[in-house]
């Protein structure tokens, strides 16, 4: 890797000039911002970066990059910063960051051509209560960290979770973009890049889309993003099963991906339950949590999840979540019959649905329970996907894994769990590490207040 000799001159030009197209306030060059952006979740970050910059629009976006580039500058785009591949963090001193959080609207909901165009700094929370309202949503709907996640950040990630069972991943769900190249100048993918196109469909010509999705933002700056719209579900069943082997679980979970009937289903292991049997929601939220817990998922769920709470879930072993839609209520009933006969096939126990009628209720909630553990510890994941016929046989080794390991993680106190969820006829598993020690100023930034005093001050002691 070339080694660039930082000139304080050219770093002071690059900020004057940058600020002539952002205006003051959007340039960061402070420690303190400079390493928040510079950070993932790996706890690897390389370098931290010379600046960064807020652009406020495409035309902003485009003038940015070309003068960086221009300046002997590199580029790396960041959206809400909630991966762990490493994607946007710096590999050299000589790098400027390209916050994409200010580019953060909605342009164009087309309830008739059934598609909508956000800027790529929009998160998935705002995209879900603006399509709600009218009936509509994304088939892929956000990421768990929704809340904060960005469109741009998902698609560079090909995330999976809302809406995954039946859809796929965020990138199944475009249909076109305009990038952002290292030149500056500006590449329309889809339909729309025809003259006087219009964003209608994805596969205009050669599929350009898809090298500019899973590319952790290699390829290019996403300015603004199509996506494909589908109706909100008329009716929806909630179903969770509990389970006393890993196999019985992951046979009944690809049972159940085949079959095509349950936009999320995903599966905890021991830890994971026993993490998530300590859900809390936040004393600030409580009272709004109840009342969409009643209006998305009904009184009979909400009086389900009242007595039921998720305290159980620390005596269940393995679990798996079901969320089921329909456009009939009969519909939903049929296919949580199919996944019942599935589940029972495989010596699943019911349980009460507490985690799918929460997470769909609220589905993009604060991420602490989902970047810690529990009680506060750190935790660092991976992930890979596979074709549903290798998930036990994964998941196994994984196992093995953990226990070859055991008397060194007994040592340094980590604990682990696995995630494991499918999307559309892909099986995605999600290893989890925890053990306790600061948590650090970028996951703080995500913590509600009253959670920032009570683990920012972490490690604790605890015992193995």
């Amino acid at each position: 890797m070339t080694e660039f000799n930082l000139k304080k001159e050219s770093v002071e030009s690059m900020i004057e000039a940058l600020l002539k197209i952002v205006g003051n306030g959007n340039v960061s060059i402070n420690e303190e911002p400079r390493t928040l952006v510079s950070t993932d979740l790996s706890w690897l970050s390389v370098e931290i970066c010379e600046m960064a910059v807020a652009p406020n629009s495409s035309e902003e976006l485009v003038s940015v990059v070309k003068t960086a580039i221009a300046g002997g500058f590199n580029c790396v785009p960041r959206g809400a910063g909630m991966s762990y591949s490493l994607g946007y963090t710096p590999a050299h001193k000589r790098t400027i960051t390209i916050d994409m959080r200010r580019m953060n609207r909605i342009l164009e909901i087309n309830e008739e051509d059934m598609y909508m165009t956000v800027e790529c700094g929009c998160n998935w929370s705002v995209i879900y209560e603006a399509l709600k309202k009218l009936g509509l949503r994304t088939p892929f709907y956000g990421p768990l960290s929704g809340l904060y996640s960005t469109v741009g950040g998902a698609l560079s990630q090909n995330s999976v979770f809302m809406g995954s069972g039946l859809y796929g991943s965020a990138a199944d769900s475009v249909i076109g973009l305009h990038v952002i190249l290292a030149d500056g100048s500006v590449l329309v993918t889809g339909s729309e890049a025809h003259q006087n196109g219009v964003p209608f469909a994805r596969h205009f010509g050669p599929d350009l889309t898809g090298i500019f999705t899973s590319d952790t933002g290699s390829m290019g700056f996403k300015a603004t993003a199509t996506l494909r719209l589908i109706p909100f579900p008329k009716a929806t069943g909630f179903a969770s099963y509990g389970f006393e082997k890993l196999e019985d679980m992951l046979g009944a979970q690809k049972e159940i991906a085949r079959q095509r009937i349950a936009g999320e289903c995903y599966g905890f292991d021991p830890y994971y339950n026993m993490n998530f049997s300590k859900m809390e929601v936040s004393p600030s939220q409580k009272k709004e949590v109840g009342k969409q817990i009643i209006k998305e998922a009904g009184l009979w769920n909400a009086i389900k999840v009242g007595i039921g709470g998720q305290g159980f879930l620390a005596r269940v072993k393995y679990s798996i979540h079901l969320t089921i839609d329909s456009n009939t209520k009969q519909g939903a009933s049929a296919s949580l019959k199919i996944a019942r006969k599935i589940c029972r096939k495989y010596q699943g126990k019911s349980l009460t649905p507490s985690i799918p009628v929460l997470i769909r209720a609220v589905p993009f909630q604060p991420v602490r329970q989902y970047i810690l553990g529990s009680d506060g510890a750190c935790w660092f994941p991976i992930h890979g996907m596979f074709p549903l016929s290798k998930a036990i046989e994964v998941s196994l080794e994984i196992e093995e894994y953990y226990a070859k390991n055991k008397e060194r993680m007994d040592k340094h106190e980590i604990r682990y769990s696995y995630l494991m969820c499918t999307s559309a006829h892909e099986f995605l598993i999600e290893p989890s590490m925890y053990w306790p020690d600061k948590i650090g100023d970028f996951r703080a930034e995500f913590l509600e207040e009253e959670y920032q005093e009570k683990w920012k001050i972490l490690p604790l002691q605890r015992s193995a």
